[in-house]
């Protein structure tokens, strides 16, 4: 389970708040349609707050309108949100790539070396 998780932080996933009457509806359908939820949270009898990936999002959105309920995207997390984020900051993004190179390469060399001798 953990590795899917990491998978969808990869991909990037959404925390949702469903707001309806027919909440079990709702997570039956999307389990049929094989949907993945994590960190699912009931507050109220007709609120249910969850994680799932952004590739499954326009399926739960769907499904949310047969069963009369209403989404709100409460966050967005994960990598394509994180780049999305830096895509302008293109001289960042270079020289963080110069600076892991250079950390990758002095730290193949030897910096110092000691003999003691005693005797």
């Amino acid at each position: 389970m953990y590795i899917k998780i990491l998978i969808y932080y990869i991909l990037g996933y959404v925390n949702i708040v469903v707001e309806g009457f027919f909440i079990e509806k709702f997570m039956n359908k999307c389990i049929s349609k094989r949907i993945f939820f994590w960190k699912t949270n009931r507050s109220k009898s007709t609120v249910l707050s969850a994680n799932i990936g952004v590739r499954d999002y326009r399926k739960v959105v769907k499904i949310a309108k047969q069963c009369q309920c209403r989404i709100k995207i409460t966050q967005k997390k994960g990598l394509p949100f994180i780049l999305n984020k830096y895509r302008k900051r293109k001289i960042f993004a270079l020289a963080l790539g110069v600076i892991i190179v250079c950390i990758i390469t002095v730290s193949n060399f030897i910096w110092n070396i000691e003999i003691s001798r005693s005797g």
